[in-house]
């Protein structure tokens, strides 16, 4: 999500809308797959479904970003490492 926003929202609603039923679960996707061979992992690792929930939400809203940067030790310490402002960090 971080990195390939466009790309990462497209393979997004290809395992929900397509492939929701075999590769989704009661806690979230199967944290493994192979499509050419129709095999899914039984099972997830709860870990690995935080940080795609929290990448998504700061892509739709920013909101984690916002708050981030909304504290001063991070904004001064920006500007220590050489930003012209904290902005030029994004």
């Amino acid at each position: 999500m971080l990195y390939t926003p466009r790309e990462s929202m497209a393979a997004l609603r290809l395992l929900y809308e397509d492939l929701d039923r075999e590769i989704s679960g009661r806690t979230g996707f199967a944290d493994a797959f192979n499509l050419s061979r129709r095999w899914f992992a039984p099972g997830n690792l709860a870990i690995d479904q935080r940080p795609i929930v929290v990448m998504i939400e700061n892509r739709r809203s920013r909101l984690l970003w916002k708050l981030f940067m909304s504290c001063g030790d991070i904004r001064s310490g920006l500007v220590r490492l050489g930003f012209d402002s904290p902005a030029t960090a994004t």
